[in-house]
């Protein structure tokens, strides 16, 4: 049993991240808080059906469609928050984000209809045998897929050309700007590059879950805990704080109640805010942030 729940765990742990980090991009280098980032999870899934169920296309390659679609979505977002971003309030990037959330919820309600849909099918219902207990095709893969991701991103970071000047641009824009890099294309692709993480989280999501235009609130807002439990602004403690959540929400449906999962997840946001002011990333190179 303990096996399945930590397998499980870190499945729905490896959505938050996914999204966690797209919270701590947009944070670190527009210095936006994305409030629509659930939604776009959530638009992610509809892409999915849409393209798996609806076109017939083959799931891996709907992932990739999907994340497509998400780089154009961070495009729109891009002329939509650039307008905005550096007044000193950041009550308007705020009401905009959230704005956008509802635009695209509704939205979905409308294209799609407020019934929740089933992706079927998608993986073998065989389960794996892992020490002993039966675990999930789909969460097996989910887990491997989201770390592939994280993986590939990292390695973007540092040694690529455009990674370099996003993270530039993201520790100080005045001087990256004077160096030469192009802040408003590094912004941009800082957005491509979240959106299309938060997409790929809702397709991945999707074939074992109910498709719901109300989805994207729910692990939008769980996905957010966990980049403030990590660290908001650091890549490595919304990693740390996505798979750190999951697996205690998994464990306290067991131990204590599944009814109250969601209260253990606030407590222990409280605790570790207290404690570590800078969340996890307290504990990374003493909580300097990085991208």
């Amino acid at each position: 049993m303990i096996v399945q729940q930590i397998v499980g765990g870190l499945a729905m742990g490896s959505i938050y991240t996914l999204v966690a980090i797209g919270y701590t991009l947009i944070w670190r280098a527009l210095k936006v808080l994305n409030f629509s980032q659930g939604e776009l999870l959530m638009l992610g899934a509809y892409m999915g059906y849409s393209f798996n169920v609806l076109l017939g296309i083959n799931y891996f390659a709907s992932l990739l469609f999907s994340m497509i679609f998400g780089c154009i979505i961070g495009i729109v977002y891009a002329f939509i928050l650039n307008p905005v971003r550096g007044r000193k309030s950041r009550v308007d990037t705020m009401v905009i984000t959230i704005g956008l959330a509802i635009i695209i919820r509704n939205l979905c309600r409308i294209i799609w209809g407020a019934v929740p849909l089933v992706m079927p099918g998608v993986f073998s219902s065989e389960p794996f045998n892992i020490f002993g207990n039966p675990i999930q095709r789909a969460q097996v893969y989910i887990s491997i897929i989201s770390l592939g991701l994280v993986i590939t991103l990292t390695f973007f970071f540092s040694y690529t050309r455009w990674g370099r000047a996003m993270r530039a641009a993201a520790q100080d824009r005045d001087t990256a700007r004077l160096m030469g890099v192009p802040v408003f294309l590094t912004d941009s692709l800082t957005l491509m590059i979240s959106t299309a993480l938060a997409t790929s989280a809702g397709i991945l999501i999707s074939p074992i879950y109910f498709i719901t235009a109300d989805m994207g609130a729910y692990n939008g807002l769980k996905a957010f805990l966990a980049s403030t439990i990590g660290g908001l602004g650091s890549v490595s403690g919304g990693f740390i704080g996505g798979y750190f959540l999951g697996i205690i929400e998994y464990l306290g449906a067991i131990y204590i109640s599944s009814g109250y999962k969601d209260i253990l997840t606030f407590i222990i946001l409280i605790i570790v805010l207290i404690v570590l002011p800078n969340g996890f990333s307290s504990l990374l190179k003493s909580g300097e942030e990085k991208v």
